[in-house]
């Protein structure tokens, strides 16, 4: 392992919208369940890190690579490129956008709440507002779910027939917001102070693949 320091969402985001942080091809789907979900909250509410970003330096040369959220492939035509490819984190950064998504629309349904700012979630951590398609999205991180998760964003209608944990654990979310048993302005302060453990594996040393099926 090469190093390891400490960042925070906000600058996480930036790295995926600069497509310097890809998703190696061999990235499993979304697969967190509620459990899993509570005990990520428990840390950002007690300001705690919320375990590691495990990142490997690489090249597109070394294995396929796509943007988080798209299943096309980085062009690599133009020769090597040097990037940071996600190894471990996508549950993580998929269960942090299901929460903002869910603390938005609460504070969207709720205008008497003024202890939490839904143009501030929305355009700092998941949409660029003037952007169409893909662009306009900052956090895409799962392909398969890729539709359910912009309809959330948008906040459009999803039929009842789809069966989808993205759907279970955002409406988890939602209810525990609906219900304060997860206070909103609480959530709100504690993601904006939240440390992501960001370790960086050195690619002459450990093996991207081996260190996946490790996790």
């Amino acid at each position: 392992m090469k190093n390891d320091t400490k960042t925070n969402l906000k600058e996480m985001i930036e790295l995926i919208q600069k497509q310097e942080l890809l998703l190696p091809d061999f990235q499993r789907g979304f697969v967190w369940d509620i459990e899993m979900q509570q005990r990520l909250v428990a840390s950002v509410l007690t300001k705690m890190p919320i375990g590691s970003i495990l990142v490997l330096e690489a090249d597109t040369e070394d294995f396929g690579c796509r943007i988080l959220g798209r299943k096309d492939e980085v062009d690599t035509s133009g020769g090597n490129r040097n990037v940071n490819v996600l190894l471990d984190g996508q549950q993580r950064m998929t269960t942090l956008t299901l929460l903002l998504i869910a603390l938005r629309d609460y504070s969207i349904d709720h205008p008497e709440d003024i202890s939490i700012n839904f143009r501030r979630i929305d355009n700092m951590l998941l949409k660029n507002e003037y952007e169409k398609g893909d662009e306009r999205y900052k956090l895409l991180l799962t392909e398969n779910d890729r539709d359910i998760l912009i309809n959330l964003i948008e906040r459009k209608p999803i039929s009842e027939n789809i069966v989808s944990r993205l759907l279970t654990n955002h409406s988890f979310f939602v209810e525990q917001i609906e219900k304060k048993e997860l206070m909103p302005a609480e959530i709100y302060e504690s993601i904006g102070k939240l440390q992501i453990v960001n370790i960086t594996l050195d690619r002459a040393v450990d093996d991207a693949q081996d260190c996946q099926n490790q996790i």
